[in-house]
């Protein structure tokens, strides 16, 4: 650690000075809300500037050798929340690089003569890949700042239409808040009208948001920097979502969608993340961690109100990781589409519900965070190489068989599932809602050529 460091205990880079001391960050003064373990995080990558930590040093040193915890999903959030604090980017990183496989590293200059870290990697935007879909992505870029786009087609578009050489008409890419800071695990409400979201400007604007589609202000339904992953109910009226504190740990917690009210827990479910929530509002999906199966598949059964109905169930229990589950759209549903790394790497899978079975693999070469269409018919998944894919299904009672796999679009490049969900889709299928890194909403364009994105779409993803 540089000298100046050890014998103030502050050390300064950028906007930034932590007081490792104090434990306290601060930009330009002004100390940011930063939980402990991304602070922890942070505060050991500065003993090592400019070299590797591995992912085993930082475990050692956050959780203790006797502690049962997901450590993976544990360390990944907490460097999550840290950039999101610091306003960095993994895939362009000014502060915290990652090395694949290995751990992380602190980039930046040190504002002390006596530290030999070395420059930041220069964060320039990136023009959106063209290739191989060539479409007018007029200055559309990917940079440094993570916000919720809406991606909309003017027509209603689906892999089923009768002649695929039909224009379904033009797309429009807007950003759907001017909130500063980051937006992440998107959630469009039934009716299609709002969309949940967890918010980070690493300060007083973080927790559960709401925004409407079209409109120019958000909701702050809750204020803690541990809630993440907010799922509607049928009716619009509830939002279940996880919620992570110190003190009580993991739970599943419910607050009204007008933000009324205080948010409240159901039951002792201790779900990672919530998933879903059942069109016949009976039921919620979610994961947990548990020793000797990783993440699991759980239910809850809730009354329209959102009040847990008995105790939560296992619904799908393996040596492998599941997780990230979603219900088919029927009223009383009868699959859920999952991911699992049962072969090593993450699939999309679609197993019966309430009792799981068939397994039916759904990606071939990779896939993540699955999401149905209004009909069931398709099933949109994030590949291993960013792009959106939609697979064309046909759904029978007791089968379910891929007819086909198209590319639509490249997303920003993210994590390989162990993260959180990138896009969700509208309840009418016409529009997406994506996180994108972008440099500024002023570089969001009307997109034309939206037909070149499904011609050139290659299959066997």
């Amino acid at each position: 650690m540089p000298e100046t460091a050890s014998a103030s205990g502050v050390v300064r880079f950028d906007m930034f000075e932590i007081d490792l001391r104090a434990g306290e960050l601060r930009k330009q003064g002004r100390r940011l809300k930063l939980q402990e373990q991304p602070l922890r995080v942070l505060s050991l990558l500065l003993e090592r500037p400019g070299n590797l930590v591995t992912r085993d040093q930082l475990r050692q040193s956050l959780w203790p050798a006797d502690t049962f915890v997901d450590f993976d999903h544990g360390l990944n959030s907490a460097v999550a929340r840290l950039r999101e604090t610091l306003c960095d980017s993994a895939d362009q990183p000014r502060f915290i690089e990652t090395i694949a496989k290995r751990g992380y590293r602190f980039i930046a200059p040190l504002h002390d003569p006596a530290a030999s870290a070395p420059p930041a990697s220069a964060a320039l935007p990136v023009p959106l890949p063209s290739s191989p879909y060539n479409p007018h992505w007029s200055k559309l870029w990917l940079a440094v700042v993570p916000l919720l786009v809406l991606i909309f087609a003017a027509g209603r578009w689906t892999l089923h239409r009768n002649n695929r050489d039909t224009p379904p008409g033009s797309i429009e890419i807007v950003p759907l808040v001017g909130l500063r800071g980051f937006q992440v695990t998107p959630a469009f409400s039934r009716d299609g009208n709002l969309v949940a979201f967890r918010q980070s400007d690493g300060s007083h604007n973080t927790g559960i948001y709401s925004a409407l589609v079209g409109g120019e202000k958000s909701l702050q339904l809750t204020s803690d920097p541990g809630d993440c992953c907010p799922t509607w109910s049928p009716d619009g009226l509830t939002i279940a979502f996880t919620k992570f504190s110190a003190t009580s740990g993991l739970g599943i917690f419910r607050i009204a969608a007008n933000g009324s009210g205080a948010a409240m827990r159901l039951g002792e479910s201790r779900g990672f993340a919530v998933t879903d929530w059942s069109r016949d509002g009976r039921s919620i999906l979610y994961y947990e961690v548990a020793a000797g199966t990783q993440r699991d598949l759980w239910t809850l059964l809730v009354t329209a109100e959102g009040q847990p109905r008995g105790e939560p169930q296992s619904y799908l229990r393996t040596p492998a990781n599941e997780s990230w589950g979603r219900f088919s759209p029927e009223p009383n549903p009868h699959w859920v589409a999952y991911q699992s790394d049962v072969t090593g790497r993450f699939e999309v899978y679609i197993q019966s519900f309430p009792v799981p079975a068939g397994q039916f693999r759904i990606s071939t070469a990779g896939g993540s965070y699955p999401q149905w269409s209004p009909d069931g018919r398709e099933l949109y998944y994030r590949s291993p190489d960013n792009k959106l894919v939609a697979a064309a299904l046909n759904v029978s009672h007791d089968s379910i068989k891929v007819v086909s796999r198209r590319e639509l679009f490249p997303m920003t490049k993210g994590d390989s599932g162990a993260g959180s969900p990138p896009f969700d889709l509208a309840p009418d299928g016409r529009g997406f809602v994506i996180r994108a890194e972008v440099q500024s909403t002023e570089a969001l364009t009307v997109v034309t050529n939206w037909t070149s994105l499904l011609k050139t779409g290659k299959a066997g993803k």
